[in-house]
């Protein structure tokens, strides 16, 4: 038998977690004052791919591998209870003269956010590659977090 598991689509579920979800942001944005916004830069010789931001062990905002981050792109502003919060950027590389030349950073921080406190992370990422060029050369990937705190008016 089926031992009692449902064959309902697999969709139907993940439209009602999406649906859940909105719900609680929803939720969030009219209970807590206190937010986390999230900026991503880069500047590199190395091709950036698909850049990830998390908060909490949940994944908030994945771009495009073509996106472009060269002017300090706000990626994220999220309602947050006050207290602790992790804020992990995973990013993917490639040399540009060698696609099998490839890096995947992951740096995780971990923040404190006060009540009614907005705390502003930007990623500054950088990623330098030579190896592509030549048999010799390096790879060197860096994440670098800027963060500010201020005081959130927001009635």
């Amino acid at each position: 038998g089926d031992a009692g598991f449902s064959n309902a689509p697999t969709d139907v579920t993940l439209s009602e977690i999406a649906l859940l979800r909105a719900r609680v942001a929803k939720l969030s944005e009219g209970v807590f004052k206190s937010r986390i916004v999230v900026s991503v830069r880069a500047d590199s010789s190395a091709r950036l791919g698909k850049v990830s931001v998390s908060v909490d062990d949940n994944v908030l905002y994945t771009s495009s591998s073509t996106a472009s981050f060269s002017d300090g792109t706000e990626v994220l502003k999220k309602a947050v209870a006050p207290g602790g919060h992790a804020i992990t950027v995973e990013s993917e590389w490639t040399d540009p003269n060698n696609e099998r030349v490839r890096g995947v950073q992951k740096s995780r921080y971990l923040v404190e956010v006060g009540q009614d406190e907005e705390f502003s992370a930007t990623f500054r990422l950088t990623g330098e590659s030579s190896l592509g060029k030549s048999s010799e050369g390096s790879f060197d990937l860096r994440s670098r977090l800027i963060a500010e705190r201020k005081r959130n008016e927001k009635k």
